[in-house]
């Protein structure tokens, strides 16, 4: 009797470990998808707004083409040594000084920190999170990784009167292109020096002439493939800011303030 009694539970029991044995497939399968499910309708409801943003992104560029062209001679998406050799043989040429050489040399890519936007996998609309889908395997999200930019230096020696070195420096302050002076090194002409100690003439300009050495450093930042636009965050906001842009035009088109050289009773340091 006992053991009649015991059948029917050990039926049951059984009878739900079965039936939880072929619904568990089903049910992990049913919560991949669901959460798969999740990330793409969190995906189509952006969609619209990154559209929007592009749009407005699109228009503001139209509206300040000025600026927008600016910004792609001040900080270019290539390489540009050529340009930038012509530009120092015009700032030379406007300023009096004789450049004798230019070495450009290629950095290898800049060691700088990746930006990257992780979006929660199990994120909802809103940014909500639901639980139930922790340690779900759904598909990972493309992540952003800001472009590299890239440089390269070029190393200048050049000659002239202190006149022309100070002009020429004042005009690559105002040089519309992202630079860095690096080094920057003046001086008198050791030759003609050399000759005036061995007791030889030389003209008053090669005796007072100044022997200049810079190096700069140029960088640019190449294009590059977006995965998805979807997680990019210059498409989360629908404008743009133009206020370093608008800083570097202003510097780049301003005179230089003068420096009060003091009572030197010396028209240059150099004399």
């Amino acid at each position: 009797m006992q053991l009649k009694l015991l059948i029917v539970p050990s039926l049951i029991i059984i009878s739900i470990i079965l039936i939880i044995g072929f619904i568990k497939p089903d049910y992990d399968t049913l919560k991949i998808k669901r959460a798969t499910l999740v990330q793409k309708e969190t995906e189509a409801a952006n969609v619209a707004t990154i559209i929007a943003n592009v749009k407005q992104l699109n228009a503001s560029l139209d509206a300040d083409q000025e600026t927008e062209s600016f910004i792609l001679r001040y900080y270019p998406d290539s390489i540009d040594q050529g340009r930038v050799i012509d530009a120092f043989n015009f700032l030379a040429l406007q300023s009096g000084l004789v450049i004798t050489s230019v070495e450009l040399k290629e950095l290898p890519p800049v060691a700088i920190e990746e930006a990257i936007q992780n979006v929660p996998m199990t994120s909802l609309q809103g940014g909500a999170t639901d639980p139930s889908l922790a340690g779900s395997e759904i598909p990972p999200v493309p992540q952003y990784q800001a472009p590299r930019p890239r440089s390269y230096t070029a190393l200048v020696k050049a000659r002239g009167s202190y006149e022309n070195v100070k002009g020429f420096v004042e005009r690559m302050m105002r040089l519309d292109r992202i630079h860095g002076m690096k080094n920057f090194s003046v001086g008198l002409n050791e030759e003609a020096l050399r000759t005036i100690d061995a007791g030889e003439a030389v003209s008053e300009e090669a005796a007072s002439e100044l022997v200049v050495m810079f190096e700069t450093r140029f960088d640019y930042l190449p294009a590059q493939k977006m995965v998805n636009a979807l997680h990019v965050p210059v498409f989360e906001k629908g404008s743009l800011d133009f206020a370093a842009a608008k800083e570097a035009m202003t510097r780049a088109t301003s005179a230089v303030p003068d420096l009060d050289k003091g009572q030197t009773g010396k028209p240059n340091p150099f004399q």
